[in-house]
């Protein structure tokens, strides 16, 4: 049963990175509510933090599979298999994260990323503008966008922008 201080314990371990006591909690807190999604997504957490990434990937997808209205989910997903080197299938749970929500600034940021290492930089500069237009630009959005726009040879464009 999810209750607010399973969930706020959950949180606190994320946020402190103690991630065994995050595995320790969501693996507990799965097995009384292995329905809920929440336990999977913190179990996702937690193993990509301590480098368990099969684990991680298979605790994500057990998230979605019970729930796949949290765009964060299929957004860390893409980062995870993106750690395990499957590129077009990051970009692709990156893109899943963006059809759940369109505004989650970080999908956006973590497309541009994935586009940009990739050397799909037009496709990086686009997803970089779009996280611009959702919210405060960051820093990572901004140096992350330059980079996008300068690789393309448009140096003039990408310093302007820095001006801006």
């Amino acid at each position: 049963m999810l209750t607010n201080e399973t969930l706020k314990q959950a949180k606190s371990y994320a946020e402190a990175g103690q991630w065994v006591d995050l595995l320790k909690h969501s693996q507990s807190w799965q097995r009384e509510s292995p329905e809920n999604y929440l336990p999977y997504y913190y179990l996702g957490i937690a193993y990509h933090n301590l480098h368990l990434l099969s684990e991680s990937e298979a605790a994500y997808r057990k998230a979605i599979s019970s729930d796949a209205g949290d765009a964060k989910v299929w957004d860390n997903l893409g980062i995870v298999l993106w750690d395990m080197g499957r590129r077009e299938d990051s970009i692709f749970f990156h893109r899943k994260a963006l059809e759940v929500d369109p505004s989650l600034q970080n999908a956006w940021l973590n497309l541009g990323i994935s586009y940009g290492t990739m050397g799909k930089h037009k496709h990086a500069e686009q997803a970089f503008r779009s996280a611009l237009a959702i919210g405060s630009p960051t820093k990572a959005i901004v140096q992350n966008l330059v980079v996008g726009i300068d690789k393309q040879g448009k140096t003039d464009e990408a310093y302007q922008f820095l001006d801006e």
